[in-house]
């Protein structure tokens, strides 16, 4: 957590007005986070922080590539991510989450680290379902080899079906209409 120190945003330097931090995220910083779905990056990062007396805005703007596994062949890629999202921060008597946009920390809180939300900033701008690009021509850029195993084991016939089908219990018969209906 050592190298995370350098995302912690001192509240009580800064004065009253807007503030800009930028930040690279690399490996170093995803190596940080245990069963982090990325695993290598390249994303450029803007805070702005805008102070008020006892609130403070962060606008947040990311930009770059993150090394995500594909979800049809299983081989890394960069996956081109571009978001931007807020975050409200109020000071109070003891830390509380009000919604996923706003926090309440405590009034002698000096500090805060946006690591944390960096990191599921980016997360959350990730698809559920990631797979390579087509190429120019259309063609998909997932690994040849791990394609040609998926379509052997799609279109290859169940040798032990033939054999399943004879020793079907009666009493689930019924039940193996369903799946054609």
């Amino acid at each position: 957590m050592d190298t995370l120190k350098e995302y912690i945003i001192n509240f009580a330097g800064l004065k009253i007005g807007e503030h800009s931090f930028s930040y690279i995220l690399t490996d170093i910083f995803f190596k940080e986070f245990d069963y982090s779905e990325v695993t290598n990056g390249n994303l450029l990062v803007q805070v702005d922080v805008f102070k008020q007396e006892r609130m403070f805005e962060l606008d947040f703007y990311i930009k770059g590539t993150a090394e995500v596994e594909c979800s049809r062949c299983l081989d890394k890629f960069p996956y081109p991510i571009e978001c931007t999202n807020k975050l409200i921060i109020k000071l109070g008597e003891a830390y509380s989450e009000l919604s996923e946009e706003a926090i309440i920390i405590p009034e002698n809180e000096t500090m805060f680290n946006i690591a944390h939300y960096l990191y599921e900033f980016i997360i959350i701008s990730l698809p559920i379902k990631r797979i390579h690009p087509n190429n120019k021509e259309g063609i998909s850029t997932c690994n040849k080899d791990m394609l040609k195993l998926l379509e052997e084991v799609m279109l290859s016939p169940d040798i032990d079906n033939e054999e399943d089908e004879k020793e079907i219990d009666p009493r689930w018969e019924i039940l193996k209409n369903f799946k054609f209906n």
